[in-house]
């Protein structure tokens, strides 16, 4: 892991992350084989065949993953610049008033970043560090998040501690009442994240659990839902967002989840959250 993340560093000395070359990082010490097997297992299971190709697309989205995260908790240059961004990305900037919903892709930290930029404050869910095992990363995403602070416009990060939900709480009815915008990637990966309680709700490809708690707080707060997604392609972060439309949890989350697959269909290297997709029916609803 240390090899590698000295490479990562190295690169990140002299270029900002869109602009590195992920084929150029040595893959002799590239820690996730293991998540990008399990990643094609997945793939498999639905129908999606994987190249070799495809499975190098995969293994460049994880070192651009991680190219981000160090810029943001180690580097003291910018994330991105306005030749980062595709153009009709710079057309989606956050609303008030607005819960943007999204998952764990490749470039979840580009989402809130991206929809904060035009000076909108918007607050978001992380996983607090006190949560993280590894000391190591604990200390990397401490610095992450405060320096993604800078990126927000004056939003908070909404740090879900599971030995302290009243703290954040709180803050999150405090900003439910002052209408900012509230980001969200609700595709969980630890039961104790985000907003309680988790819902599964069954799509083509499988079974998603989904955390709905959120969803239920913005609604009873007048909040409109929005679905947002991040890939880079051709040099450049792209955003899409789409409106989900609806009163209910319910309705919410079976359009989250079309959205989802819809991406997954036209990009199906770019949602990480595949490992946690149960690939089988189920009876189970929200």
């Amino acid at each position: 892991m240390e090899a590698y993340l000295s490479e990562l560093l190295a690169a990140l000395a002299t270029q900002r992350p869109a602009e590195i070359a992920a084929g150029n990082i040595d893959k002799q010490h590239f820690p996730w084989m293991h998540s990008v097997q399990a990643y094609v297992g997945k793939l498999d299971a639905i129908g999606i065949a994987c190249s070799e190709s495809f499975i190098d697309q995969i293994i460049e989205n994880y070192i651009r993953r991680d190219l981000l995260f160090l810029c943001l908790a180690l580097s003291s240059g910018p994330l991105f610049s306005d030749d980062d961004i595709a153009c009709a990305a710079r057309e989606n900037v956050a609303q008030p008033n607005t819960l943007y919903l999204g998952s764990h892709d490749f470039y979840q930290l580009m989402a809130p970043a991206l929809l904060a930029r035009a000076g909108t404050a918007l607050s978001l869910f992380g996983n607090s560090p006190l949560n993280i095992e590894d000391p190591l990363i604990r200390n990397l995403t401490t610095m992450a998040y405060k320096k993604g602070l800078q990126y927000l416009a004056g939003g908070e990060m909404l740090e879900v501690d599971r030995e302290n939900s009243g703290s954040w709480r709180s803050r999150l009815d405090a900003v439910l009442v002052s209408g900012e915008a509230i980001y969200a990637a609700i595709d969980q990966f630890e039961d104790f994240m985000k907003v309680r309680p988790a819902g599964v709700v069954n799509g083509k490809h499988g079974q998603y659990r989904l955390v709905t708690g959120a969803i239920k707080l913005a609604l009873q707060a007048g909040y409109s839902c929005q679905y947002v997604k991040v890939i880079f392609k051709d040099g450049r972060y792209h955003i899409r967002t789409q409106a989900l439309s609806g009163s209910t949890v319910e309705t919410i989350c079976s359009q989250y989840v079309a959205e989802i697959e819809r991406d997954m269909d036209s990009y199906p290297v770019g949602w990480e959250g595949i490992l946690r997709l149960t690939p089988v029916a189920s009876a189970h609803s929200l």
